[in-house]
């Protein structure tokens, strides 16, 4: 017999842990406050989970009245990428920072944007396989001339009348970007695209020009570190083709466009 006295356990009623997070969903429609007590007491696992479920509600509370006009915008990326919004934004819940999410929603408002001033609406999905990656990158980028070029590709990508092909590639090589290969690669494609000249660069990343046939002189040994090494990333990506010496080592005193360069120069890049 239950001594004198004694209180009735919660676990008389046999609640099993799997069903807790409905009934604390809808605890005050089927206990009363006094049931409730004993059961976070008499379980830790329980009032850990009622916590949780307690703190995940504060968060999305935060994040919903910090966003704003930001979740309109996430309402509306189904239309240009091929998966359901909670799908796409579930991939990335176990590591997504307030910061990314930020980032994120400035890349989307500011490719609407473009393309309101274009009057130009999504036209074509983009793949999750360059979506998400896409998405992630663009979301840790804090200059805001790789964050442009970011949003140029999502919108020439969402855009079917851009003549943009969907490559994963254009991705690849923008997250392989620093701020001076951008602006290195913005002003050697900023020339006529001439395929067979050789571009000039001692003047980068501020001007270029392509070199005189008659002009054999080499200024290389005047070029700086942080431009050599801009030049020779940009190279390894297939974005400009640098000068080979006699003895087989490369030569940065001129390089030529390539075909990817101006490819992905057009794909980060808008027509006014």
């Amino acid at each position: 017999m239950r001594p004198e006295g004694s209180r009735l356990r919660p676990n008389a009623i046999e609640l099993p842990l799997r069903g807790c997070r409905y009934f604390l969903n809808n605890m005050h429609s089927i206990m009363d406050k006094t049931l409730l007590k004993h059961l976070r007491n008499y379980h830790p696992r329980v009032k850990r989970l009622k916590r949780k479920i307690d703190m995940d509600d504060i968060i999305a509370k935060e994040v919903a009245s910090t966003m704003g006009k930001g979740i309109d915008l996430v309402r509306d990326i189904g239309r240009i990428i091929s998966a359901p919004v909670e799908q796409i934004m579930g991939i990335w819940a176990d590591k997504l920072k307030y910061r990314r999410w930020e980032n994120q929603i400035a890349l989307l408002e500011k490719a609407y944007r473009k393309m309101s001033e274009r009057g130009l609406s999504p036209s074509r999905q983009i793949p999750l396989k360059i979506a998400i990656p896409l998405l992630e990158y663009a979301s840790v980028e804090d200059n805001e001339n790789l964050q442009d070029m970011w949003a140029n590709l999502l919108v020439n990508l969402a855009n079917v009348d851009s003549k943009i092909s969907i490559e994963i590639s254009y991705v690849e090589i923008l997250k392989s970007l620093s701020s001076l290969d951008a602006q290195i690669m913005q002003t050697i494609y900023g020339l006529p695209i001439e395929i067979n000249k050789c571009v000039r660069t001692d003047n980068l990343p501020y001007s270029a020009d392509f070199m005189d046939k008659n002009n054999t002189e080499h200024k290389e040994q005047n070029l700086s570190d942080d431009i050599i090494c801009a030049l020779a990333n940009l190279n390894r990506l297939g974005c400009i083709h640098a000068a080979i010496t006699f003895g087989g080592g490369q030569s940065f005193s001129c390089v030529n466009q390539t075909i990817l360069g101006k490819q992905f120069f057009t794909a980060c890049a808008l027509t006014e």
